[in-house]
């Protein structure tokens, strides 16, 4: 009859199925408290009757808060707790302790494992979880205690390192675990990755810019070994100014810069080593700017008054003349001055004579040697080594090679450039008196009416008689015109 009247009327079964299910379940409140009560008894060490540890009445304050811990969320607190007697603490009115089944780490490491990495923190070798982390809750994610993060991390590491002019992004905000393993690492430093990789997980422009023929070696390796990745009284957080922070590594040059007589304002001046340098990557070798001849008419684009002496507009100097010397062709003003610093005038490598006679000696020659050969100097025939000739008797070995009065290079040449052939001079200050060369370039040889002797030829395939008849054809006088729009040398 029954079963009849269900088939008849199916609505009857659905309701007598609810009524089944809300009469065989307790509410919600009282199912998530029984739960508890079942998890918290897993043991078998509470009694039936016994309430369970978070409930409105007891620890109600343990999972309020919006990041809660497995265990008590899901009321396990035996996982690290044990009750001190069985039972009788779970009496009505009556106090109830729990003691901790074992100290900070060994609660904690049998679920979160540590120590695989070479690199541990020291509050974890410490097992002191708790100086961090909170054991049931935290209104901050990761259980911790406090944030930022770096409100955690000063408790430990001094202040002081994290004060300075400039300040790294993330340490100004407390961010420290963005650049570090709280935990453990693989890396020093408990960085999260390679120091200098980790740097390119912010900086990426930086490391685009980076991809060039000559890179830094720090910039390979290690930013921090330039940089301080915390904070710093330098503008790029620099561990040691300038130039200091290129000595650390740069030894030599620090002894040659601090120990040269005559300094390279580029040196005390402006940017210092990077008045030249980039710090990071370049397309030119010694991590230039630019080019080196480009490096050095940014600066010689005017004229300067030095202690050692004026020195001309070298850019328009060089535009103004035609004939250059080889390293000047070659773009290397290095090749004679080291832009480091020297013990000799305008910072050239080595001695070079600046009077108009002097003595020969080879050593007196020795920066000139560095690219000429010294047979110039002390052959005195010779119809190869140079093109100074009278057939085939050598003008060098004539002008310069003497025990007294050798005319130096400079007596002839322009060290620079000039709209003579060779880099020949216009004239040379002899004292108050400029002394004219008036040099003119022929066809197998040249002729010059300077100021030290009188009218004299000379001819590489017919060597020249140069007697009295020569000055009386030429009478001093065709020679010394100048060039329209020359420059008087430096």
């Amino acid at each position: 009859m029954g079963a009849l009247s269900a088939k008849k009327n199916p609505q009857a079964i659905i309701i007598a199925l609810l009524c089944s299910f809300l009469f065989s379940y307790p509410t919600s409140a009282a199912s998530t408290e029984n739960n508890l009560q079942e998890n918290d008894n897993s043991a078998g060490i509470l009694p039936s009757s016994a309430k369970t540890c978070i409930t409105s009445e007891c620890h109600q304050n343990v999972i309020k808060e919006k990041y809660v811990h497995p265990t008590s969320r899901e009321g396990k607190c035996l996982t690290c707790h044990d009750p001190t007697k069985k039972c009788t603490q779970y009496e009505s009115g009556k106090k109830h302790t729990f003691a901790l089944k074992g100290k900070d780490a060994e609660l904690c490491l049998p679920c979160h494992p540590i120590g695989e990495k070479e690199y541990v923190h020291e509050t974890i070798k410490k097992g002191i979880c708790l100086e961090c982390h909170n054991p049931h809750q935290s209104q901050y994610a990761n259980l911790l205690k406090s944030n930022p993060v770096s409100t955690l991390c000063l408790k430990c590491h001094l202040q002081g390192i994290f004060k300075g002019k400039t300040i790294h992004g993330p340490v100004a905000l407390g961010h420290c675990n963005i650049c570090h393993e709280p935990h453990e690492s693989y890396y020093e430093s408990l960085t999260r990755g390679d120091p200098t990789e980790e740097c390119y997980k912010c900086h990426e422009q930086e490391k685009l810019s980076f991809n060039q023929e000559f890179v830094h070696k720090p910039v390979r390796e290690d930013c921090n070994d330039c940089h301080d990745p915390h904070a710093s009284a330098d503008s790029d957080r620099l561990l040691l100014a300038t130039p200091a922070v290129c000595y650390d590594c740069h030894k030599k040059q620090e002894k040659h810069i601090e120990g040269s007589q005559i300094k390279h304002d580029a040196l005390t001046e402006g940017e210092l080593c990077f008045n030249c340098h980039t710090s990071h990557a370049s397309q030119i070798p010694k991590l230039l700017k630019n080019a080196p001849i480009e490096l050095c008419i940014v600066c010689h684009n005017e004229k300067m008054e030095t202690p050692y002496g004026n020195i001309t507009n070298m850019a328009a100097y060089l535009d103004d003349n035609s004939y250059v010397h080889g390293p000047i062709r070659q773009g290397d003003c290095s090749a004679c001055h080291n832009p480091h610093g020297s013990d000799y005038w305008r910072i050239v490598k080595k001695y070079f004579p600046q009077e108009f006679y002097a003595p020969f000696s080879l050593g007196m020659y020795e920066l000139c040697f560095g690219c000429h050969e010294k047979t110039v100097i002390l052959t005195e025939q010779t119809t190869t080594l140079t093109g100074f000739r009278n057939g085939a008797k050598n003008l060098h070995f004539l002008h310069v090679n003497k025990e007294v009065k050798g005319r130096t290079c400079k007596a002839c040449h322009d060290i620079h450039a000039s709209n003579n052939p060779m880099h020949v001079a216009y004239d040379f200050p002899f004292g108050q008196w400029s002394l004219p060369i008036n040099y003119t370039a022929l066809e197998k040889g040249g002729r010059c009416t300077p100021g030290c002797h009188e009218t004299k030829e000379f001819n590489r395939v017919d060597p020249v008689d140069n007697t009295s008849q020569l000055l009386e054809k030429y009478g001093g006088e065709e020679g010394s015109d100048k060039k329209k729009g020359r420059r008087r040398r430096r």
